[in-house]
């Protein structure tokens, strides 16, 4: 049980428990193999732009097809992390990227960049977008900023709110709450 001053996880009954969906980092084909075969119910991957992880091997688009096919055909979910910042001259490069990721069919794009977000927003609406940690939302205002309340989107929380501050957050079916534990635990960010 996890206890934090008068708070604790075991006070929301039941029903309103679920299991948490075990996410796990693949940089590179031999990590993503890992996960899957130990019982990740997500992976989420960098291709070989445009991640934060630009030490991992990451993943190119053809490899991208590949995990994600995989994944699929055993009912697990990959994420794409586009999530650094996108200078002016990498647009064309980015949209080519959208536009080859649209035929791969990922669960998710995880993204750090507003324009991106914009651009995806707007040209791209079929993708499901998470907003990465590195967006750095802590409020429902900065939410709503960004267009990402109540629109469905995966929000992976500021990795160092309050449990007290999480608690307070209003409880709504149309999208959901995420916190980066992993992160906490491995000592990385995306």
């Amino acid at each position: 049980m996890i206890k934090n001053n008068s708070h604790s996880l075991s006070s929301y009954p039941q029903s309103q428990r679920k299991k948490p969906e075990l996410l796990s980092p693949a940089g590179t084909m031999e990590c993503f193999f890992a996960a899957v075969e130990n019982g990740a119910d997500a992976v989420y991957l960098g291709l070989n732009d445009f991640s934060a992880r630009a030490s991992a091997e990451n993943f190119s688009i053809d490899n991208a097809s590949k995990v994600i096919a995989y994944a699929h055909e055993r009912h697990i979910k990959v994420y794409i992390a586009l999530n650094t910042l996108i200078k002016t001259n990498e647009l064309d490069k980015v949209v080519d990227y959208l536009i080859a990721l649209e035929g791969l069919q990922p669960d998710a794009i995880i993204l750090q960049d507003l324009g991106l977000l914009s651009l995806i927003q707007s040209q791209f609406p079929q993708f499901t977008v998470h907003a990465s940690t590195q967006m750095a939302i802590h409020t429902i205002a900065l939410l709503r900023d960004r267009g990402l309340y109540p629109r469905g989107a995966l929000l992976l929380l500021f990795r160092i709110m309050l449990l007290q501050q999480y608690d307070r957050w209003p409880k709504r079916k149309s999208w959901a709450l995420r916190t980066a534990m992993q992160d906490v635990l491995q000592g990385s960010t995306e």
